[in-house]
């Protein structure tokens, strides 16, 4: 197969590249970016059966296990037995579950069960045994459990290994227990996918349940606070393999002609041992134990370009990836993807784009027509895709610019687009799958936004990770200053990495750049505040890196870990069933905790007066709304502004919108620090960056001028709409009729 593209309609996983590459480093390296994403209308599929689940719960029963934590006046051993009840509550009839518990030595309490009605009454059962004794021998615990995983059958499992404190008794070495652990599942139960996830509270550092969090498990690390109801955050990773699509997924990625892995700079929890032994530099693997609904796993390579790659590497593969999964009908596939190698520049591309568009605008011309270009569905201008927004000359069609950026090879009465000088040293690309809708110069933006965040996620893991070693330090505060450089470097890097992109993308694009190295920013800014002297805590190093396996696996871990109530790598779904434990979980400790919200209920028509007994005079029919003068729109939008003091009605639920150019980024009110994106976004909206399955939102000024994204909509047959149907949909709390509102 050529591209990624290529996969079969029967996979049931998406394979997706990106990679950008500049001209002007030396020596150049290639950034390449695979993204794996399971399709989610398989699995919603009716035809679909659930695939049960088989979790074990490894529960330490030592001494300490009795001490009170948090308000509750409840002791550790008391919550474990509360989040034991809230599997068994959770899991179905057809799950099966098994409760192991360790303290000198180990005691199964609940071999592996069915839920059915007669199994859930022997699990609470056995519950209720649950005790504090003796000391932590976690190993036996953990290796008991991998053998209640002997029989076949299909099945999404798990373990669960809860402990308090470092472990006292059996194997104490991370890497002799990976090694036992492995050696025994190869004998239990072969190639069966069974990730570990562990739980652990308290102020001591625990480096041996971490390695084996991150080394036996892809899920994130769990620190867990004393202050929070943390049986429901116990309860994710149960969630993640009940929404599991594809599982034991394995990636084999290939350099091609001359190109070689640059490893110091693939720091990943994915790749596999077997990588490091390989001596070629041209091979690398990777493992995921599953990828649940709604999620997306990324891979970042590095890869140094031979020396005469200018000329070799075009028109040949660059890279090749090889991935095997088992999905829903349990069936292992295999999945070939190439990526091959372009040569052009994005400077080449937009100049592309820019001269197919004036041949189309001759020809329709030439024919008499309108000289509005007759493009395909979802192409939108390159100004609006790849050039920089500030102090540039709008792109019209056609045109005559004195623009430096010439084309030699194109006569002198042709257009000349303005292209930002970094263009001409940059090459981006992105496979069409699943972007085949985009042009080459959209899917080039989507590249070197893509890329841009996995530089940020992988720098803010690795600052994260350099200054938990300081913390490793202890009570000796010499070392702060140094984890606080780790920290504050990182925050540096990405914000001058953010202003480098402005200058190649669009102003959509780079408000979600900005907002995605902001949340990787504040994840920074959160380490550095933990390090001040009045909030230093020995928990902090298995707190920062419970922070940092979850951005490294992309994958939530306990809700008190990012504090400010953030909690990333949330999907909606997976989100609603926290909430429901947590509330399950406040209300069996007395808590008053409120059910969310329901949406609010639209209001119901008034009903119309009863006709007079004259006749009823004829009604003239409604006059269209008209654009309104400017005074009069910044009213309309202080108006709806203002809707935030009551209850925020969602009229724009479930609709796309596209903000022209000036919209997307503008403060229309003085002094405004609201956006209207963000305005539409509070009400229920997705403003998204395409003029396609979507309705264009701009200024009355912006029609008239006929700009970048307007010729684009009405190409394209997308309603076009002034800005006034924003704040009036707001106003009278639901979307209004577009009708009413377009030029």
């Amino acid at each position: 197969m050529a591209e990624a593209e290529n996969q079969e309609d029967e996979t049931q996983l998406n394979l997706a590249y990106f990679y950008t590459l500049d001209k002007k480093l030396q020596p150049p390296r290639m950034n390449v970016v695979w993204e794996l994403s399971s399709k989610d209308r398989d699995f919603e599929a009716a035809s679909m059966s659930r695939t049960p689940l088989r979790f074990v719960a490894v529960i330490d029963e030592s001494g300490s296990m009795n001490n009170k934590v948090g308000e509750d006046n409840m002791t550790l051993i008391q919550r474990m037995k509360l989040f034991a009840e809230l599997m068994v509550q959770n899991l179905k009839e057809d799950d099966e579950m098994g409760i192991v518990t360790f303290a000198t030595d180990v005691q199964v309490k609940l071999p592996m069960t069915q839920l059915n009605e007669d199994g859930k009454a022997q699990a609470l059962e056995a519950i209720k045994t649950l005790r504090t004794r003796g000391a932590t021998n976690l190993s036996d615990g953990l290796l008991a459990a991998l053998e209640m995983f002997q029989s076949g059958g299909s099945f999404h499992n798990g373990i669960v290994l809860f402990t308090d404190g470092a472990a006292n008794e059996g194997i104490r070495n991370a890497d002799q227990l990976i090694e036992a652990f492995n050696a025994k599942k190869a004998s239990v139960c072969g190639e069966a996918c069974l990730p570990i996830s562990t739980f652990t509270i308290g102020q001591y550092r625990p480096d041996l349940l971490y390695e084996v969090s991150q080394k036996l498990g892809s899920d994130a690390f769990f620190w867990l606070s004393d202050d929070s109801n943390f049986e429901a955050d116990m309860m994710i990773p149960i969630f993640l393999r009940e929404t599991c699509l594809v599982s034991n997924v394995r990636v084999t990625l290939h350099a091609l002609h001359g190109l070689t892995f640059e490893f110091r700079s693939m720091g990943s929890p994915l790749m596999t041992a077997e990588t490091s032994q390989l001596e070629t530099g041209t091979e690398a693997k990777y493992f995921m134990h599953d990828i649940s609904e709604d999620m997306k796993k990324h891979i970042p390579c590095v890869l140094n370009l031979p020396a005469d790659w200018e000329t070799t590497l075009p028109g040949n593969d660059a890279m090749s990836a090889i991935v095997t999964y088992v999905g829903t009908d349990h069936v292992e596939r295999e999945l070939h993807a190439q990526i091959p190698f372009y040569h052009d520049t994005v400077e080449d591309l937009i100049r592309e784009e820019a001269s197919e568009r004036d041949t189309k605008q001759s020809d329709n011309t030439k024919e008499g027509n309108v000289s509005i270009p007759n493009r395909k569905a979802g192409h939108t201008s390159p100004r609006s895709q790849v050039s920089a927004v500030n102090d540039r000359e709008e792109v019209k069609f056609p045109m005559k610019t004195t623009n430096t950026h010439k084309d030699p090879s194109v006569s002198k009465d042709t257009i000349h687009v303005a292209i930002p000088d970094a263009c001409s040293y940059i090459i981006a690309h992105t496979s069409d799958l699943p972007h085949q809708e985009l042009n080459k110069v959209q899917r080039a933006e989507i590249a070197i936004v893509t890329t841009m965040q996995e530089d940020s996620r992988v720098l803010t893991v690795d600052s994260i990770n350099k200054a938990a070693t300081w913390v490793r330090q202890g009570k000796d505060k010499s070392w702060v200053p140094h984890a606080t450089h780790h920290l504050q470097e990182g925050i540096n890097i990405i914000t001058q990495k953010q202003d480098e992109v402005k200058t190649l993308v669009s102003a959509e694009a780079s408000l979600q750049v900005t907002a995605f190295n902001t949340s990787m920013k504040d994840n920074l800014d959160f380490c550095v505040s933990l390090l001040e002297p009045e909030n230093f805590d020995p928990s902090h190093w298995a707190r920062m890196k419970a922070m940092a396996s979850s951005l490294a696996n992309e994958t939530p871990t306990a809700g008190a870990v990012f504090g400010k109530n953030r909690q990333p790598f949330v999907p909606p779904k997976l989100a609603t069933k926290i909430q429901k434990v947590t509330v399950e979980v406040a209300k069996q400790k007395g808590h008053d905790v409120p059910e969310p919200e329901p949406e609010p209920e639209p209001e119901p028509e008034p009903e119309p007066p009863p006709p007079p007994p004259a006749p009823a005079p004829v009604v003239k029919p409604k006059p269209k709304n008209k654009p309104k003068s400017p005074e009069t729109v910044k009213r309309l939008y202080r108006d709806a502004k203002s809707a935030k003091a009551v209850r925020i009605a969602k009229p724009f639920k479930n609709q796309q919108f596209t903000l022209s150019e000036k919209l997307v980024a503008g403060k229309i009110a003085k002094n405004s620090t609201e956006t209207i994106k963000e305005l539409v976004i509070k009400h229920g909206g997705t403003p998204v960056p395409f003029v396609q399955n979507s309705v264009l939102v701009c200024t009355k000024a912006e029609y008239d001028k006929k700009t970048g994204k307007v010729r684009d909509a009405i190409a394209n047959k997308i309603p076009i709409v002034f800005e006034e149907f924003i704040y009036d949909s707001i106003k009278a709390k639901k979307m209004l009729d577009i009708e009413d509102y377009m030029f």
